[in-house]
């Protein structure tokens, strides 16, 4: 029996996107959000910017250049890492090989807005305050039904029966994934981050009434256990973000301890003397650092992302990440990319097996790319907080940007192969397995030099070439393809 329903639980960045490309594919769509409609409650409080990458745009690009063109206006691109030092100067690392590879800053808030009005466009049914509160994946034994039970306003519980198939895409306290283990369909841990964070606004100039900072760059204040980090917003202020431990005791300072308008200005004028007249004053410090509140970090690791043709998991329903690469939202776009692609490959027909056919193929394609850059943000964490603030490890970037193009095909930075991949074979998992690999390369050439233009260029080109090279073979990785624009071709080959 053909499978034409999806039901979507959650709305916020995946929930909206996946419905719309299902709607694209003839489906027909409900997606039921536990929250009120956002487009009517005004932003702010914690909402950390987004970054998009080519991963992410893959997705947005196969529905057509009109919605990509419309994400790229409401974004500001992004180069490479701004590094603020203690003693004041600043220092600039580049992402990608040149300008040509950037990211893109956008609203957290205003990217949803506009996914839930695309939607709604679309055709797809929008249902707000309605919290998923319980369900059952094999209702009265049918093999094709299911039920699902919500708490609407006032306290009053509706029941859904879905003849068709369910999507998780409710977050990282997902009630989806959370119903599924208490059918034993699967296992999942929650690792708490033991920092926290809370949004900061950098306010544009009051005597240019633009930008107060360089707009093209990440401004990072790292301080080894704590930092600052900034990204543009198109009205030229800065959407800031300051992570510090949740509870004392693990370092020298946590949010507890921040308690006290004395506390917090002595830790800013100690730390972050630099930012505090580009945050507004003292006076705006201590208002947020007081009243904003404190955003939990985690990783959720899932044992299966999908029940057979019955519900599949997205976005951090399944694999929620620390936001230290940038890649949250990238990822979990780019399960709404491969979801697609496995549908158009195993269930053409819309049929119930082929949609479980293609569930599990997807599951099985999603979950070790899931597992690394879970990996990797948490790895990119140390990096922002501790090493970027080390003149070494910063020359080792600039050495590893030397052979980015020097020896372009053959050689791309794990920062590269993670944000511009995609195509080309270029996964989250073979970013990481060749990433440490030519990790070691640049830490073999960069001994005993003080400055990028001393490394020796045949002896890095041997290291790749027998060294890097092969194992890039074996993984059937092709580094030529990376890019930060997608190649029409491919996104015409997945028909979102």
């Amino acid at each position: 029996m053909p499978c034409r329903e999806f039901v979507v639980i959650g709305g916020g960045l995946v929930g909206p996107l996946i419905s719309l490309i299902l709607r694209r594919k003839g489906y027909q769509v409900t997606l039921y959000e536990r929250y009120g409609d956002m487009r009517k409650i005004p932003s702010g409080g914690r909402s950390i910017n987004l970054v998009l990458t080519s991963r992410g745009l893959r997705a947005l690009k196969g529905l057509g250049e009109s919605l990509m063109n419309d994400i790229v206006r409401m974004s500001v691109p992004v180069t490479g890492r701004i590094i603020h030092h203690e003693d004041g100067t600043q220092q600039f690392s580049r992402y990608g090989k040149d300008d040509s590879e950037f990211n893109l800053s956008i609203s957290r808030y205003e990217l949803n807005i506009y996914q839930l009005n695309e939607a709604e466009k679309a055709g797809v049914s929008v249902n707000f305050g309605h919290q998923l509160v319980g369900g059952d994946f094999f209702s009265n034994g049918a093999p094709s039904n299911s039920m699902l039970v919500f708490k609407i306003p006032n306290g009053i519980t509706k029941r859904v029966h879905v003849r068709g198939a369910v999507i998780g895409a409710d977050g990282g306290g997902s009630a989806v994934r959370n119903i599924l283990r208490k059918s034993g369909c699967l296992h999942f841990t929650e690792d708490i981050c033991p920092q926290g964070y809370k949004e900061i606004f950098f306010p544009k100039s009051k005597s240019s009434g633009s930008y107060a900072m360089n707009k093209d760059g990440l401004h990072i204040w790292p301080r080894r256990t704590h930092f600052l980090m900034a990204l543009a917003n198109l009205d030229g202020s800065f959407t800031g973000t300051i992570y510090v431990d949740k509870e004392p005791g693990l370092s020298d300072v946590s949010f507890a301890d921040l308690s006290t308008p004395q506390k917090i200005m002595n830790f800013f004028r100690k730390h972050y003397a630099t930012a505090i007249p580009l945050l507004g004053g003292e006076d705006a410090i201590v208002d947020q650092m007081l009243n904003n509140p404190v955003g939990l970090l985690g990783t959720v690791n899932t044992s299966n992302y999908n029940l057979g043709s019955k519900c599949v998991l997205l976005g951090d329903s399944a694999h929620a990440i620390t936001p230290f690469f940038g890649q949250g939202t990238n990822a979990s776009f780019e399960d709404c990319f491969t979801l697609s692609n496995m549908l158009d490959i195993h269930a053409p027909d819309k049929s119930e097996m082929g949609m479980a056919r293609a569930f599990t193929a997807y599951s099985d394609e999603r979950k070790p790319n899931s597992d690394a850059i879970a990996t990797m943000a948490l790895e990119n964490f140390v990096e922002m907080r501790d090493l970027v603030a080390d003149r070494k490890f910063l020359l080792m970037k600039a050495v590893e940007n030397l052979l980015e193009n020097t020896f372009e095909s053959n050689f791309r930075s794990r920062y590269a192969m993670v944000c511009y991949g995609g195509s080309g074979n270029i996964s989250y998992d073979a970013a990481l397995k060749l990433g440490a690999v030519q990790w070691s390369i640049i830490e073999e050439i960069s001994q005993g030099i003080t400055d990028p233009e001393q490394v020796d260029l045949d002896k890095a080109y041997q290291l790749i070439t027998t060294r890097l090279v092969p194992f890039q073979r074996k993984l059937n990785v092709d580094v030529t393809k990376i890019c930060h624009g997608i190649p029409d071709s491919e996104a015409a080959s997945s028909k979102l």
